[in-house]
C-alpha cells in the first residue's frame, strides 16, 4: 500500500512539486519540535529568564567589542577598551589587561557542571563586571547546592536558555533575540556574546580575538586549538578525524556566523570584525586600531 501511495504521489506531482512538499514538511516538522521545546521550559526557568530583562536596549546604539580567546589578541592593544562597552567570555580571567579594567559583561556558553566549580571560582575572583551570563543549568545549581558566593556577586548573575541551533534552515533572520525567551543555540561563546550585544541594543558590533584558524592548522596537520593563554594540558583535535567530518563542522561553525550576520543586518545592526589575521570572513573586515582615531 505505500509503495502504491508513493507511485501515486510521483504520478500526480511534478518531481520538483513533491520534493518542495517534502522539504516544507520536515522543516514544519522542526518548527513544532522546538516550539514545543520553548514552550515545555518550567516555570522556574522562566523565573530565570525574566530576570533578563535588565539587559534589553541599555546600550541603545553604542558600539560594543566582543572578545574571543584567539592569540591574536595578544597582538592588539587591550587597553584602548578601557572605557569602552564589551563582552568578554570562557578562561578571558586570564587576562593580564584585568588589572586595568573590568568588562562590561562576562559569559560563558557551556552548561554548568559541578566539575567546574574551580574554573567558577576563578571567574568570581578574577573578574567583576556588570553582569555575569551563565547557561541557567549554574543557577539551578547555586540554588540548589547552597554554595556560598557572595550576594554582592550573586546579583550580578544572570542565566540563558536556548533551543535548536543557529545553522538549522529553519531559523529564520526574522526570528527575535530576546533572552527573556530562549534563544537559538551556539556553537562558540562569541555567538553567545553577539546575541547578547544585539540584545543590549548595541551597534556596531565589533569582534577581536575570533581567530577561528583551527581548520587551517588541521589541514597543515597542527592539532593543537591555541588561545592568548599558555595551557598546561593544551585542548586537541583528534588527527584521526577525515576532512570531511572537520568541513562539516566549519560549515555549521560559519554557516551559523552567517545566520547571526543576516539577523543582525534584519534590523540594521553591523557586525564588524576587527581580529588580526583570523580566518572567520563572514563579516566586513576592520583595521582595529582604525577603530580608535
Amino acid at each position: 500500500m505505500q509503495n502504491l501511495k508513493s507511485l501515486l504521489a510521483d504520478w500526480i506531482l511534478a518531481p520538483k512539486t513533491l520534493s518542495a512538499i517534502k522539504y516544507i514538511a520536515s522543516r514544519i516538522e522542526s518548527i513544532l519540535i522546538d516550539y514545543r521545546n520553548v514552550r515545555n521550559y518550567p516555570i522556574e526557568y522562566a523565573r530565570i529568564l525574566d530576570r533578563n530583562i535588565k539587559l534589553r536596549n541599555i546600550y541603545q546604539g553604542k558600539r560594543c567589542f566582543v572578545i574571543g580567546n584567539g592569540p591574536s589578541i595578544n597582538r592588539q592593544d587591550l587597553s584602548l577598551l578601557k572605557n569602552e562597552i564589551n563582552i568578554v567570555c570562557n578562561a578571558f580571567f586570564n587576562h593580564e589587561i584585568l588589572k586595568e579594567w573590568q568588562p562590561t559583561i562576562y559569559c560563558a556558553g557551556d552548561p554548568w557542571h559541578p566539575s567546574s566549580l574551580s574554573f567558577l571560582l576563578d571567574i568570581f575572583d578574577k573578574i567583576n563586571p556588570l553582569f555575569y551570563v551563565f547557561d541557567y543549568s549554574l543557577l539551578e545549581f547555586l540554588a540548589n547546592d547552597g554554595i556560598q558566593i557572595p550576594s554582592v556577586i550573586r546579583d550580578k548573575i544572570l542565566g540563558f536558555a536556548t533551543y535548536s541551533s543557529l545553522y538549522r534552515d529553519h531559523i529564520s533572520e526574522q526570528i527575535q533575540i530576546d533572552f527573556t525567551r530562549p534563544v537559538p543555540g551556539i556553537r562558540h561563546t562569541p555567538m553567545l556574546s553577539i546575541m547578547i550585544a544585539m540584545y543590549m541594543g548595541c551597534n556596531p558590533i565589533i569582534l577581536i580575538g575570533c581567530d577561528h584558524d583551527y581548520v587551517y592548522k588541521f589541514f597543515r596537520q597542527e592539532y593543537e586549538v591555541t588561545h592568548f593563554y599558555p595551557e598546561s594540558t593544551p585542548e586537541m583535535i583528534s588527527s584521526d578525524q577525515k576532512y570531511i567530518s572537520v568541513a562539516q563542522e566549519i560549515l555549521k561553525t560559519y554557516g551559523s556566523y552567517a545566520k547571526l550576520n543576516q539577523i543582525a543586518l534584519k534590523r540594521g545592526v553591523s557586525i564588524l570584525d576587527a581580529t588580526d589575521n583570523g580566518c572567520l570572513d563572514t563579516f566586513n573586515k576592520v583595521d582595529y586600531t582604525s577603530l580608535f582615531k
